[in-house]
């Protein structure tokens, strides 16, 4: 008797996480490496998918397995059923309680795959709620894209602010020079300059303060110049700023955009998958749905069928009985008579005598009745 040596892998592993646990997980995993929402979707549907398949997979091979196994004990149950030795009744008790347990297992390895089909339905609602997700990253995935717009178009109006400062400071820069040699050419003067040439329409400034206001007035034009050249450069400063942090913006948004469009490619991918194993499977399970009312339609006719075969074969065997206790009848009548040859050459004559229309009167005894009831019933039987 073979021993048997049930499969522990399936045993073996431990439970699948609770959701809890993965949520936890999965929260110390972002804690530590924060990522997008659109790679922990991706990372999340990849988890599942992943688990569900593997468990699926260890499934179908234990259920081979212990199918072969069930197939093997069921040979050796029929082995032993021919042998004759008196263990033999104890072997096939033991056989018997062996697939007895087999089947039990079998029974609870479809139940679990039943219960795996559940968590692939669960898995379905899942990946839907994910493509949903999808969806919404990609609505946030356009605004990013409005944004980055927005952006470009203010980094634009940023640079040409900044070409018109610069173009002003340089004007400014220019002006404070212009201002700073002509203060210098005053100064350098001796007694000043001579007061400028009197035009028709601005009467000539006295000579004696021309000097000082011009010193005066340059001297308070060099300072408003200064500080518009100060604040100019700080307004540069700020623009620049301002520029690197757009340039900044704009790379780490085009950066996220690409990762959402790379997890919303897998997820679509895998999404497809999914679907098409799906419709797969409903694909057979409706192919068997509608074969099955036409095996039991024919597993009813052949029912039908025996049945009828049955009762013809009971109305034949009776009918057989009827003509062999009418043959033995007619032997020991025959066998009773035991008429003498004269009564025979006397009897032949009318025997062989016929009918006025020349033909052989028909024997109307049961045994012909009975050939005629047997033909009947067989071209009966033939029409059905």
């Amino acid at each position: 008797m073979s021993s048997h040596h049930p499969d522990h892998s399936d045993g073996d592993r431990s439970p699948p996480p609770s959701p809890r646990s993965v949520r936890s997980t999965a929260s110390r995993r972002s804690a530590r490496a924060p990522r997008s929402p659109a790679g922990e979707i991706a990372h999340h549907l990849n988890d599942i998918v992943n688990r569900l398949n593997t468990e699926l997979q260890d499934l179908e091979r234990h259920r081979w397995g212990q199918e072969d196994e069930i197939r093997r004990l069921r040979t050796e149950f029929n082995d032993l059923q021919q042998a004759s030795n008196g263990g033999s009744a104890r072997r096939i008790q033991d056989l018997r309680l062996v697939a007895d347990g087999q089947a039990a297992e079998l029974n609870e390895l479809n139940r679990r795959l039943a219960r795996t089909e559940q968590r692939l339905l669960s898995a379905e609602e899942d990946r839907d709620r994910l493509d949903r997700e999808l969806d919404h990253s990609v609505e946030e995935a356009v605004q990013l894209r409005s944004q980055l717009d927005d952006q470009s178009h203010e980094l634009q109006w940023t640079q040409d602010e900044l070409a018109t400062s610069i173009h002003s400071l340089d004007r400014v820069t220019t002006a404070l020079r212009n201002a700073e040699a002509e203060l210098d050419r005053e100064r350098g003067t001796p007694g000043g300059s001579a007061p400028p040439a009197p035009t028709p329409s601005v009467p000539a400034p006295a000579a004696s303060g021309s000097t000082s206001t011009s010193v005066t007035r340059l001297s308070e034009e060099l300072r408003q110049a200064r500080r518009d050249l100060a604040s100019l450069q700080a307004a540069r400063d700020v623009s620049t700023g301002r520029i690197a942090q757009l340039e900044g913006d704009v790379r780490r948004l085009r950066e996220e955009i690409s990762q959402l469009n790379q997890n919303q490619a897998t997820s679509a991918t895998e999404t497809s998958d999914l679907r098409a194993k799906l419709a797969d499977a409903r694909r057979d399970v409706r192919a068997l749905e509608a074969q099955l009312p036409d095996v039991q339609d024919a597993y009813a006719g052949l029912r039908r069928a025996n049945d009828e075969s049955e009762g013809g074969l009971d109305d034949v065997s009776t009918l057989l009985s009827r003509v062999v206790e009418w043959i033995r009848l007619r032997h020991a009548a025959g066998a009773a008579a035991s008429p003498s040859p004269a009564a025979g050459a006397a009897a032949s004559p009318s025997s062989a005598s016929t009918t006025p229309t020349g033909k052989r009167a028909r024997d109307r005894s049961p045994f012909a009745q009975s050939i005629a009831f047997s033909r009947s019933l067989i071209v009966i039987r033939r029409g059905d």
